[in-house]
């Protein structure tokens, strides 16, 4: 068994950014997202409210990566909108 995390970085309780893989618990862990969607992350964060909320899955014989990445993941990324300032590929 492993445990697969979903997580996604809220800014004002919206998907900034998101992840499937192992968990995080600070939104400095996202760093390299802000990085990469050429966003200043200490700027950003003065004027915006961000959360990491995540959901915990068991990978097993029942539960594959398939089903973890493109069905459960994002069913819990759908309890939130996107951010209108989200950059790349959305969570579903």
């Amino acid at each position: 068994m492993r445990k697969v995390w979903a997580n996604a970085l809220l800014s004002d309780g919206k998907i900034l950014f998101w992840y499937t893989g192992d968990k995080c618990s600070d939104p400095y862990e996202f760093y390299k997202d802000f990085y990469y969607a050429d966003i200043s992350m200490l700027e950003y964060c003065k004027s915006h409210t961000m959360k990491v909320v995540n959901k915990e899955f068991i990978q097993n014989d029942t539960k594959d990566n398939y089903e973890i990445f493109n069905v459960l993941a994002p069913d819990f990324y759908k309890n939130y909108k996107i951010s209108p300032d989200s950059k790349g590929t959305k969570p579903y």
